[in-house]
């Protein structure tokens, strides 16, 4: 049986090691090609040359913090799922997150379970035949942002968001109305 995360480029941003390593181990052994950053600024250099296919990244961070790197990733010209990992989970961060790109945001401590199903779903979402996500230009591979209707974008958002947790959800209710 293949590895369910082999040709998965993840990149894991976090100032604790610890979790850096554990996360790291588990996901490499189920086949992804991991590279990790211990801040922000380390991350966005770290995404513009790997261009992972997702980065997990802490939002509280010396140097740079999460937000201000996603805001800065989103800026390179390539296309990842962001999960955002934080012990610091409000629901303004949740919302701030989404809006500015994330797919899913979680709180620390992490179940690494939870996190193999959720780069599976990551993994899937990756694959050739899986759309291009909303919001990517005609440069960037996806369908311009006037080539939606207001309706059909709705639905496109709704079918980005990859995480079911009560959080989540009441995040997805806020950027959705």
């Amino acid at each position: 049986m293949p590895s369910p995360l082999k040709s998965l480029k993840a990149l894991l941003v976090d100032d604790d090691e610890n979790i850096l390593h554990t996360l790291c181990m588990r996901l490499e052994a189920q086949g992804a090609e991991v590279r990790m950053a211990g801040d922000g600024v380390e991350a966005v250099e770290t995404a513009a040359e790997f261009r992972p296919d997702v980065i997990l990244l802490d939002l509280k961070m010396p140097r740079m913090g999460g937000l201000a790197a996603l805001r800065e990733i989103r800026k390179l010209d390539f296309s990842c799922q962001v999960v955002v990992l934080t012990a610091h989970g409000t629901t303004a961060n949740a919302v701030e997150a989404m809006r500015e790109g994330a797919v899913d945001f979680l709180e620390k401590p992490l179940d690494p379970d939870q996190l193999s199903v959720l780069f599976q779903k990551v993994a899937a979402r990756s694959a050739p035949k899986a759309p291009a996500s909303v919001g990517l230009g005609p440069a960037e591979g996806g369908p311009g942002p006037t080539s939606l209707s207001p309706e059909e974008l709705r639905h496109e958002a709704e079918r980005q968001f990859i995480g079911e947790a009560p959080g989540v959800r009441r995040v997805r209710a806020v950027l959705l109305q």
